[in-house]
Protein backbone atom coordinates (compact mmCIF):
# COMPACT_ATOMS: atom_id res chain seq x y z
CA UNK A 1 0.00 0.00 0.00
CA UNK A 2 1.41 3.12 -0.98
CA UNK A 3 0.51 6.31 1.48
CA UNK A 4 1.03 10.07 0.25
CA UNK A 5 0.98 12.87 2.15
CA UNK A 6 1.63 16.66 0.48
CA UNK A 7 2.64 20.30 1.87
CA UNK A 8 3.01 23.48 -0.07
CA UNK A 9 6.49 24.92 0.23
CA UNK A 10 5.06 27.71 0.57
CA UNK A 11 6.78 29.77 3.53
CA UNK A 12 8.12 28.57 6.79
CA UNK A 13 7.25 25.69 8.42
CA UNK A 14 4.46 25.89 11.12
CA UNK A 15 2.76 24.65 13.98
CA UNK A 16 -0.29 23.96 11.67
CA UNK A 17 1.71 21.86 9.31
CA UNK A 18 3.09 19.83 11.89
CA UNK A 19 -0.38 19.03 13.89
CA UNK A 20 -2.14 19.04 10.15
CA UNK A 21 -0.31 16.80 8.37
CA UNK A 22 3.59 16.34 9.44
CA UNK A 23 3.01 14.43 13.06
CA UNK A 24 0.42 12.23 11.40
CA UNK A 25 2.40 11.07 8.39
CA UNK A 26 5.56 10.34 10.34
CA UNK A 27 3.42 8.76 13.36
CA UNK A 28 1.80 6.41 10.43
CA UNK A 29 5.14 5.56 9.35
CA UNK A 30 6.96 4.43 11.69
CA UNK A 31 4.12 2.31 12.82
CA UNK A 32 3.60 0.28 9.58
CA UNK A 33 7.10 -0.12 8.07
CA UNK A 34 5.58 -2.69 5.46
CA UNK A 35 3.75 0.29 3.35
CA UNK A 36 5.35 2.95 1.42
CA UNK A 37 5.41 6.45 2.54
CA UNK A 38 5.53 9.25 0.22
CA UNK A 39 6.17 12.71 1.55
CA UNK A 40 5.57 15.37 -1.47
CA UNK A 41 6.35 17.95 -1.68
CA UNK A 42 3.92 20.11 -4.10
CA UNK A 43 6.05 23.11 -5.06
CA UNK A 44 4.36 23.16 -8.53
CA UNK A 45 0.97 24.04 -6.57
CA UNK A 46 2.65 26.59 -5.06
CA UNK A 47 3.12 28.55 -8.08
CA UNK A 48 -0.28 28.90 -7.98
CA UNK A 49 -0.84 30.86 -4.70
CA UNK A 50 2.83 32.20 -3.67
CA UNK A 51 4.07 34.84 -5.97
CA UNK A 52 8.12 34.70 -5.62
CA UNK A 53 11.42 33.82 -7.18
CA UNK A 54 11.32 30.05 -7.71
CA UNK A 55 14.82 29.90 -5.85
CA UNK A 56 12.94 30.73 -2.88
CA UNK A 57 9.98 28.51 -3.41
CA UNK A 58 13.81 25.70 -3.78
CA UNK A 59 14.96 26.88 -0.56
CA UNK A 60 11.43 26.17 1.37
CA UNK A 61 11.04 23.05 -0.09
CA UNK A 62 14.56 21.86 1.41
CA UNK A 63 13.83 23.70 4.62
CA UNK A 64 10.23 20.90 4.81
CA UNK A 65 12.18 18.00 3.82
CA UNK A 66 14.80 18.58 5.81
CA UNK A 67 12.36 19.37 8.73
CA UNK A 68 10.54 16.24 8.37
CA UNK A 69 13.59 14.52 8.36
CA UNK A 70 14.68 15.99 11.86
CA UNK A 71 11.00 15.46 13.41
CA UNK A 72 11.44 11.95 12.99
CA UNK A 73 10.12 10.18 9.30
CA UNK A 74 11.49 6.77 8.38
CA UNK A 75 14.11 6.18 6.42
CA UNK A 76 11.95 4.19 4.01
CA UNK A 77 10.10 7.14 3.85
CA UNK A 78 10.44 8.31 0.13
CA UNK A 79 10.66 12.37 -0.27
CA UNK A 80 9.51 13.44 -3.68
CA UNK A 81 9.82 17.16 -4.64
CA UNK A 82 7.11 17.65 -7.71
CA UNK A 83 8.92 19.46 -10.16
CA UNK A 84 11.58 16.40 -10.46
CA UNK A 85 8.80 14.38 -11.44
CA UNK A 86 8.16 15.33 -15.35
CA UNK A 87 5.43 12.98 -15.40
CA UNK A 88 3.35 14.87 -13.00
CA UNK A 89 2.62 17.37 -15.93
CA UNK A 90 2.63 15.01 -18.66
CA UNK A 91 -0.26 13.29 -16.94
CA UNK A 92 -2.27 16.56 -16.30
CA UNK A 93 -2.27 17.54 -19.90
CA UNK A 94 -3.63 13.85 -20.73
CA UNK A 95 -5.96 14.25 -17.61
CA UNK A 96 -7.49 18.06 -18.65
CA UNK A 97 -8.84 16.34 -21.85
CA UNK A 98 -11.04 13.90 -19.43
CA UNK A 99 -11.77 17.01 -17.85
CA UNK A 100 -14.93 19.36 -18.03
CA UNK A 101 -14.91 22.67 -17.04
CA UNK A 102 -18.53 22.19 -15.61
CA UNK A 103 -16.39 20.00 -13.32
CA UNK A 104 -13.80 22.85 -12.05
CA UNK A 105 -16.04 25.64 -11.82
CA UNK A 106 -17.78 23.50 -8.74
CA UNK A 107 -14.30 23.61 -7.40
CA UNK A 108 -14.50 24.47 -3.80
CA UNK A 109 -10.75 26.57 -4.31
CA UNK A 110 -12.15 28.32 -7.66
CA UNK A 111 -15.34 29.14 -6.14
CA UNK A 112 -13.95 31.05 -2.92
CA UNK A 113 -11.81 33.09 -5.09
CA UNK A 114 -15.17 34.36 -7.13
CA UNK A 115 -16.79 35.07 -3.42
CA UNK A 116 -13.76 37.06 -2.59
CA UNK A 117 -14.23 39.01 -5.50
CA UNK A 118 -11.68 37.92 -8.05
CA UNK A 119 -13.17 37.90 -11.83
CA UNK A 120 -12.93 35.39 -14.29
CA UNK A 121 -10.45 37.76 -16.34
CA UNK A 122 -8.09 37.95 -13.37
CA UNK A 123 -8.52 34.51 -11.98
CA UNK A 124 -5.15 32.27 -12.86
CA UNK A 125 -5.31 29.46 -15.06
CA UNK A 126 -3.29 27.27 -12.44
CA UNK A 127 -5.35 28.19 -9.58
CA UNK A 128 -8.84 26.72 -11.84
CA UNK A 129 -6.94 23.70 -12.81
CA UNK A 130 -5.16 22.64 -9.21
CA UNK A 131 -7.88 19.84 -8.80
CA UNK A 132 -6.02 17.97 -12.41
CA UNK A 133 -3.02 18.65 -11.06
CA UNK A 134 -3.50 17.09 -8.06
CA UNK A 135 -5.57 14.11 -9.48
CA UNK A 136 -2.29 14.01 -11.51
CA UNK A 137 -0.11 13.77 -8.09
CA UNK A 138 -1.99 11.53 -6.80
CA UNK A 139 -1.78 9.02 -10.51
CA UNK A 140 1.76 9.43 -10.69
CA UNK A 141 2.79 8.37 -7.55
CA UNK A 142 0.61 5.79 -7.78
CA UNK A 143 -0.82 6.72 -4.23
CA UNK A 144 -3.46 4.74 -2.78
CA UNK A 145 -3.91 6.63 0.43
CA UNK A 146 -4.20 10.52 0.65
CA UNK A 147 -3.61 12.27 3.82
CA UNK A 148 -5.47 15.34 3.68
CA UNK A 149 -7.26 18.45 5.41
CA UNK A 150 -11.21 18.69 5.49
CA UNK A 151 -10.42 21.49 2.82
CA UNK A 152 -9.28 19.04 0.22
CA UNK A 153 -12.04 16.07 -0.07
CA UNK A 154 -13.59 17.42 -3.33
CA UNK A 155 -10.42 17.21 -4.44
CA UNK A 156 -9.99 13.79 -3.45
CA UNK A 157 -13.29 12.87 -5.10
CA UNK A 158 -12.61 14.94 -8.26
CA UNK A 159 -9.70 13.03 -8.40
CA UNK A 160 -11.23 9.57 -8.57
CA UNK A 161 -13.71 10.89 -11.01
CA UNK A 162 -10.42 11.52 -13.20
CA UNK A 163 -9.26 8.02 -12.11
CA UNK A 164 -12.46 6.41 -13.25
CA UNK A 165 -12.81 8.33 -16.34
CA UNK A 166 -8.83 7.28 -17.01
CA UNK A 167 -9.17 3.42 -16.89
CA UNK A 168 -12.12 3.63 -18.31
CA UNK A 169 -10.45 5.96 -21.30
CA UNK A 170 -7.37 3.99 -21.32
CA UNK A 171 -8.41 0.80 -20.11
CA UNK A 172 -6.53 0.75 -17.12
CA UNK A 173 -6.77 -0.40 -13.69
CA UNK A 174 -5.71 2.15 -11.39
CA UNK A 175 -6.85 2.42 -7.92
CA UNK A 176 -9.21 4.68 -6.60
CA UNK A 177 -7.17 6.92 -4.15
CA UNK A 178 -8.69 7.60 -0.80
CA UNK A 179 -8.28 10.83 1.13
CA UNK A 180 -7.56 9.76 5.27
CA UNK A 181 -7.55 13.22 7.82
CA UNK A 182 -6.63 13.21 11.21
CA UNK A 183 -10.13 14.59 13.57
CA UNK A 184 -7.90 16.69 15.89
CA UNK A 185 -9.04 20.19 15.45
CA UNK A 186 -6.02 23.15 15.46
CA UNK A 187 -6.17 26.02 17.07
CA UNK A 188 -4.59 29.23 16.09
CA UNK A 189 -2.33 31.88 18.81
CA UNK A 190 -5.43 33.42 19.28
CA UNK A 191 -7.41 30.70 20.83
CA UNK A 192 -9.91 30.62 17.05
CA UNK A 193 -10.16 27.47 15.09
CA UNK A 194 -8.63 27.43 11.32
CA UNK A 195 -7.90 25.61 8.67
CA UNK A 196 -4.00 24.91 8.27
CA UNK A 197 -3.04 26.62 5.19
CA UNK A 198 -4.85 29.88 6.47
CA UNK A 199 -2.72 30.49 9.60
CA UNK A 200 -1.77 33.81 9.71
CA UNK A 201 -0.45 34.21 13.01
CA UNK A 202 1.28 30.79 13.14
CA UNK A 203 4.17 29.67 15.38
CA UNK A 204 7.24 28.09 13.33
CA UNK A 205 9.06 25.30 14.21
Amino acid sequence: MRVMTGIKPTGEVHLGNYAGAIKHAISYSNQTPENTHIFFIADLHSVSSYRTLQGEIYQNGLKLAATCIALGASNKTLIVRQSDVPLTTKNMWVLSSLTNLGMLYRAHAYKARIAEGMTQELLDTSLFMYPVLMASDIITMAADFIFVGSDQDQHIQIARDLVNRYNTTYRRSITLPVGWRSSIPVTSTNGLRIRFMNLTNSLSI
